[in-house]
């Protein structure tokens, strides 16, 4: 008997100051609607509404401002109620999705009922309280809580690292640039959690460097010898001294397989001349312009000669591409 009256409630300010509108499934040809507020004694307003049967159905317009909002009894007073003697009683409930609120006039229903009749649908991950099959009764607050789980891939910054040398020749607080910084870049791909279209969470499922960071080298006066280096894990390092030394690559295949020091080479075993730097010594190997480093080494194995350094490679090809270049060495303290 309801649906013959009101099919849907597409309107409803919560103030009741303004326009109401119904959309109506008629059944007779003109129709009086009586809207009572029944928590006010004696006070009762009657619309009638005169038209042909239309789909459109019928607009209440200019609802009283002084009727309360919590509770109202709809009746069709037309022909067909003698038949059938309908009456209900509608009430407000609300409705809260993403932040937005809205009040609907209700009657006998669950909340999966309005919800449908409203036009909200649930994907999976979504919850709403009351329970879908709850009753609805006055004053009810629905509340939707919305989860989506999205997967974003964005570029991001590598910020450059600075590398201090310090300079007797400067004045204390004077600095001059030997290399200029410059960021780097990674693709990183999360997985993104929002709960009602707020992130609440997020994971890294993956990210690849698309172009690493070179460091600026920073000349500053200073009375101190040496200064500090920052590794490539974030490690802070003190150094006593640079030295610009020209640097070449070899491998076991060419050379014994024990060094000087009694050990066997691998990827961070440097041969030097035992004059220019003792054995044993730790060392930080980068380039002249901060965009390569070898990282840090250590000084275990002899076989050249002079202001040179031979940098332990993994394989015969990595020593051909290295080939023989320039680079800086910095000293490490204990």
């Amino acid at each position: 008997m309801l649906n013959r009256i009101i099919s849907r409630v597409t309107e409803f300010p919560s103030t009741l100051a303004g326009r109401i509108t119904l959309t109506a499934a008629l059944a007779a040809a003109s129709l009086s609607l009586i809207l009572v507020n029944s928590h006010l004694a004696g006070v009762e307003k009657t619309y009638t509404a005169e038209s042909d049967v239309l789909s459109a159905g019928i607009t209440v317009e200019n609802f009283a401002a002084d009727f309360s909002d919590d509770h109202y009894v709809l009746r069709d007073t037309g022909e067909a109620a003698a038949n059938d003697g309908v009456s209900a009683v509608y009430f407000p409930v609300t409705v809260v999705d993403l932040g937005d609120s809205i009040t609907y006039l209700c009657a006998d229903e669950t909340v999966a009922e309005l919800l449908a009749r409203t036009g909200y649908t649930l994907e999976e991950g979504d919850t709403v309280a009351p329970a879908l099959d709850t009753p609805l009764s006055r004053g009810d607050i629905v509340r939707i809580h919305r989860v989506r789980t999205v997967t974003v891939t964005v570029n991001e910054v590598i910020p450059f690292d600075v590398n201090y040398i310090n300079d007797k020749n400067l004045a204390s607080g004077d600095t001059s640039v030997i290399t200029a910084g410059i960021n780097g870049q990674k693709k990183c791909t999360y997985s993104i959690v929002y709960e009602n279209g707020k992130e609440v969470g997020r994971t890294l499922l993956s990210s690849t460097v698309t172009r690493k960071a070179t460091a600026a080298v920073i000349r500053r006066g200073s009375t101190e010898e040496g200064g500090y280096i920052t590794l490539a894990d974030g490690t802070v390092r003190r150094y006593t001294k640079v030295m610009r030394l020209q640097a070449t690559a070899y491998n076991s295949a060419n050379t014994s397989n024990i060094t000087a020091s009694g050990t066997e080479p691998k990827w961070g075993t440097v041969a030097v001349d035992r004059r220019v730097i003792p054995l044993g010594t730790e060392i930080f190997v980068t380039s002249l312009n901060g965009a390569w480093s070898y990282g840090v080494g250590l000084c275990e194995d002899t076989g050249v000669i002079g202001q040179r350094v031979d940098l332990y490679m993994n394989s015969l090809e990595e020593c051909y591409q290295f080939g023989r270049r320039d680079v800086y060495v910095y000293i490490l303290a204990d």
